[in-house]
């Protein structure tokens, strides 16, 4: 039953945690590594607060059927928290090339050397997304600013790499937090999953189930 739960429920889970930081960088229109640290941080702290409340839990509950709610209940709600990121989407920003084109192999420039395989996602001054300062049609550099971009949406303007400030970050910020108590919850089945599993199987085989759990635990990660 525990190796069902695993299976069914834990690396499924996990699975997704795998993706989450893509998905939120792509969807929230963020710095991959501001999506990284962030969800590190949150998930890190969930994890420590979850394991230490699951310790606590289980000094006091002592039963098998104690054991088994504490899991279902986890499940539970950390399945009903997911409805709530339906709510937490972002407009996807097109990303221009020149004439308004994903990627157009648009040349403005031969200062620019511009090919569809070198792109670099920049903000320019007219609050858009473009492929690359060369799809914007930039002729020179000042310092981490291109200059005399004349292919943006306002005529000439600035293009600086990275992307534009977007109003979802605070649906970033909720969303990751979110995930944070995700993980605390799912985090407080640990010890009583353990503890479940040496209370149901017979003295002589709790060295085998406690390694074929930790195989199924290591394997999903």
């Amino acid at each position: 039953m525990i190796i069902i739960d695993i299976i069914i429920v834990s690396i499924p889970f996990t699975g997704i945690g795998f993706f989450r930081t893509v998905y939120a960088a792509n969807e929230y229109n963020v710095p991959m590594a501001e999506a990284a640290m962030l969800s590190g941080y949150v998930q890190a702290v969930g994890n420590i607060a979850g394991t230490l409340l699951s310790a606590w839990i289980s000094t006091r509950v002592r039963t098998k059927a104690g054991y088994i709610w504490i899991i279902f209940a986890t499940y539970a709600v950390v399945t009903c928290v997911v409805p709530a990121y339906l709510y937490l989407d972002c407009p996807n920003y097109p990303v221009y090339g020149h004439e308004g084109e994903l990627g157009l192999p648009a040349n403005m420039t031969d200062m620019c050397g511009c090919e569809t395989e070198k792109q670099l996602l920049s903000c320019g001054s007219d609050g858009l997304h473009y492929y690359s300062p060369c799809h914007a049609g930039c002729t020179s550099l000042d310092g981490k600013t291109f200059m005399e971009c004349t292919g943006l949406a306002t005529g000439n303007g600035t293009v600086t790499p990275g992307l534009c400030d977007t109003t979802c970050h605070d649906n970033f910020v909720i969303y990751t937090v979110l995930n944070g108590v995700q993980g605390l919850v799912f985090t407080m089945a640990m010890v009583p999953r353990r503890l479940l599993l040496f209370r149901v199987v017979s003295a002589q085989d709790r060295g085998f189930a406690g390694s074929m759990l930790f195989f199924f635990f290591d394997f999903r990660k």
